[in-house]
């Protein structure tokens, strides 16, 4: 029972902000009740490593059987400070107790098991906050407040505090429609699955150019049966 993996909650962040990564555990067959330790590094060129955490989890793995997960830090997580701006990188090691309950300087390169890089920016402005947009599948527009912005990844979009419009929208798929408080100095992360449009959207989106054709009627049928082909593969 070791960790395999350590898993970002985002890829960027800013100064004032926490991390709450995630440790990707494998956990042999039935009850499992070892101990799991580990620490958690950070480092600004992904060799030389500086310990922020460490955990010492009594219950194990217990019953759970293949991969399970674990706050990687605890419910503190890993503060945001100054000294992380530009891209640091975040790794997990395998460790056993008592580690847990010390914190290393340094640490050997090769000890990591798994690693990640993350952007750290400078605080956001005074009465600013950011928006991170991502969806299924990617590459859909973004509309905030009327306005298009970019497309699926939205990452850290940088907006006025307080309550904003979206729209997330993709050919072919039921729009997305929300709306979000952006916090002073904060950040929001929206996830959207889109699903795909009812035949009825078909109707909608090509109605300008099949409306008033002598073959209107047989276009229309067409595109509806096409359109239920779509669905029947997607199921």
């Amino acid at each position: 029972m070791e960790p395999r993996d350590i898993i970002p909650d985002k890829q960027i962040y800013h100064v004032g902000d926490v991390m709450k990564p995630t440790v990707k555990m494998f956990c042999g067959c039935c009850f499992d009740p070892g101990f799991v330790d580990w620490a958690v590094y950070i480092s600004k060129d992904n060799q030389n490593w500086t310990q922020t955490c460490s955990m010492h989890n009594t219950g194990g793995c217990g019953f759970a059987s293949g991969y399970t997960y674990f706050d990687a830090c605890g419910p503190n997580g890993i503060p945001v400070t100054t000294d992380m701006i530009g891209t640091i990188y975040v790794g997990v090691v395998n460790c056993i107790w008592p580690c847990a309950q010390t914190i290393d300087s340094s640490v050997d390169t090769t000890a990591i098991i798994a690693s990640y890089p993350v952007t750290v920016k400078a605080p956001y402005p005074t009465g600013y906050g950011g928006l991170t947009i991502v969806s299924q599948p990617s590459g859909a527009s973004v509309w905030i407040d009327g306005a298009y912005v970019g497309v699926t990844p939205l990452n850290d979009y940088v907006a006025i505090m307080g309550s904003h419009s979206i729209s997330v929208i993709y050919t072919g798929y039921a729009d997305q429609s929300d709306t979000v408080t952006i916090p002073n100095g904060g950040q929001v992360v929206k996830s959207y699955k889109l699903s795909s449009g009812s035949p009825w959207d078909v109707v909608v989106n090509y109605a300008p150019w099949i409306i008033g054709g002598a073959g209107g009627v047989i276009a229309l049928f067409l595109l509806m049966k096409a359109r239920q082909k779509k669905l029947e593969r997607l199921r």
